[in-house]
């Protein structure tokens, strides 16, 4: 298993220093999309039923009525430094390290936060008594959100918030209605495939032994209909469930039954956190009370569907909280493939999020399983995917739905997570090793398919990914140099899959006060020969690259990771790439 590689240990490796001009020419995927935000984003609901964004309030408001509560969600532009807890944590630290540092860091995370925010409101004059709004100030993240009872009383206070939002200190305001949020597993018709049992779906994706269970885990599920109790259902009496909620959702019970059930993916998991979160209005409080509890991964099967391919708030904070919280975050990618509006919901927008579409019986990629992001996103989506169509479990036939591919997938996290304790503090790696590892669906040409990601995922080759991996950490501006890179020999005759995946920051903010829409640095996968020389590469303006290469009569070859443009953050970045043998 591989060590993390600083830019200065690269010294050591033998890589080659070459242009981006030398080879660009190969690969006609680099291109990035240069969209701005407003820095006050108005959503609304047009004639049309869609979902419009706009940075024009008389817009706004010729679409608003009397009666409609307005949510106000500022995201602020704290110093985001990062602690040196990561560089404590390796392949080699135990569980118990590894808990005791997640927890040190996520506390430092609430002070800092809770302080700020707190000062936030109170400089600007917002008052959690109010009888005209209520506030929910994220603890873990620079949210904070207004929601307003009426249009009426938003009017009140509008100039106000205007003018906040001339504040350095924020980096945008959206305004807009709470959106409810929906579960993804309630519109389908998958009349033309077979009934897919849970037991052959393991087999399908290399995950029925159970000898890494999840013991030592927590994860966290947040749910829109409900939550789910150990008596809801027989395959959930010896687990630890807590809830914050009281009504009881068959869709809860369900998704928790094939992540962690005893006929589950990960059946022995320690701790089982369940939250209910009806709409917007929830998701704050929902994820800082997944980090109060310690959750290593969250499972979230639901979506906004009129923000699909949308990069909304909701998606930034996810980015967040995955970024600086150090959680793995795993959302159904949504059930409209077949609609108009296909996109990718908002939740799986986030660059840093695992959004999962659906596969059948035959590892079809399913027509009703969402894809692909906005016009000005500079994302792939979905990520990965995973039996989701016509599960039968324990018995029961369960509705088609990414919903319920969803925590197939986060249940495969658990396992890694157990036997490899390190993965709780680095969700990159998780991410790296899963695109790395999947397997193709019927019809996928290439590495990379716009209806099922990297293909279907696949346990047993993640292990192999994550034992593989190589991180980095960037600390610098370097354009046009090889940030990693990890020598290869052996591998005549052989088909390599390699993939790399880094974090990005929620929003990021350019010299001249632009915010924008794709928001990190650029970095290219390449393939060299022994002498340097360049072989191939993967260059795509997303955080996620990957190659399929046969590597024919070479027997040694070079992986590497350059960086293709101008950092964008001043924050530390973080990556990871692994690979696999086919």
């Amino acid at each position: 298993m591989k060590k993390m590689i600083s830019v200065f240990a690269l010294v050591t490796v033998l890589i080659a220093s070459f242009s981006t001009e030398a080879f660009a020419g190969n690969v006609v995927d680099e291109q990035q999309n240069q969209s701005t935000l407003p820095k006050v984003r108005y959503y609304y609901t047009d004639s049309q039923n869609d979902v419009a964004m706009t940075g024009d309030a008389d817009e706004f408001h010729e679409n608003m009525e009397e009666d409609n509560q307005i949510e106000v969600v500022f995201e602020l532009d704290y110093d985001r430094e990062d602690c040196d807890c990561r560089k404590s944590i390796n392949a080699e630290s135990t569980d118990e390290e590894v808990d005791a540092v997640k927890m040190h860091h996520r506390q430092e995370m609430k002070e800092k936060h809770t302080q700020e925010n707190e000062e936030f409101l109170a400089d600007n004059g917002f008052s959690t008594e109010s009888d005209e709004y209520t506030v929910t100030m994220s603890e873990y993240s620079p949210f904070v959100q207004v929601v307003f009872d009426n249009y009426n009383d938003f009017q009140n206070y509008e100039a106000s918030i205007i003018g906040v939002a001339e504040d350095d200190a924020v980096l945008g305001v959206n305004i807009g209605l709470p959106f409810s949020e929906q579960t993804n597993a309630t519109r389908v018709d998958s009349s033309d495939a077979p009934s897919y049992p849970m037991l052959v779906a393991l087999m399908h994706i290399d995950a029925l032994s159970q000898t890494y269970d999840g013991t030592g885990i927590t994860v966290g599920i947040i749910e829109a209909e409900g939550v789910a109790y150990s008596s809801s259902h027989s395959e959930l009496n010896s687990l630890s469930i807590h809830v914050n909620g009281s009504t009881t959702s068959p869709h809860a019970i369900a998704v928790t039954r094939l992540l962690c059930g005893s006929n589950g993916v990960a059946r022995n998991v320690d701790e089982v956190y369940i939250y209910h979160a009806p709409n917007t209005n929830y998701t704050i409080n929902s994820l800082d009370w997944m980090m109060e509890n310690g959750v290593d991964v969250i499972n979230q099967s639901m979506s906004i569907d009129d923000f699909n391919g949308i990069y909304h708030w909701t998606s930034a904070i996810l980015d967040f909280y995955v970024r600086y919280n150090i959680v793995t975050f795993v959302n159904s990618a949504g059930n409209d493939g077949d609609t108009s509006n296909s996109d990718t919901n908002s939740f799986g927008m986030g660059y840093n999020v695992i959004a999962v579409g659906a596969t059948d019986a035959y590892n079809n990629s399913s027509t009703y399983s969402s894809f692909g992001v906005g016009d000005d996103i500079d994302s792939r989506k979905p990520t990965i995917s995973a039996p989701g169509t016509n599960i039968v479990i324990g018995g029961d036939s369960l509705i088609p739905g990414t919903s319920f591919s969803a925590p197939i997938v986060t249940g495969v996290i658990a396992k890694l997570m157990d036997e490899f304790s390190f993965l709780k503090f680095y969700p990159e790696v998780v991410i790296a090793s899963l695109i790395a590892s999947a397997t193709p669906v019927n019809g996928q040409s290439g590495a990379w398919d716009r209806h099922a990601g990297a293909g279907r995922i696949n346990y047993t080759r993640a292990r192999e990914a994550v034992e593989n991996y190589v991180d980095f950490e960037i600390t610098n501006d370097a354009v046009g140099s090889i940030r990693a890179a990890q020598a290869l020999s052996g591998v005549a005759n052989k088909t390599i899959r390699v993939a790399a995946f880094w974090l990005v920051n929620s929003t990021t903010e350019t010299a001249n006060d632009q915010i924008l829409v794709n928001h990190h640095t650029d970095y290219d996968l390449l393939i060299a020969d022994s002498n340097g020389e360049y072989i191939t590469g993967s260059m795509h303006w997303s955080n996620i690259e990957i190659i399929n290469y046969s590597c024919g009569s070479r027997n040694n070859i070079i992986l590497q990771i350059e960086q293709y443009a101008a950092r964008i953050t001043s924050d530390d970045e973080w990556g990871a790439f692994t690979w696999v043998y086919d």
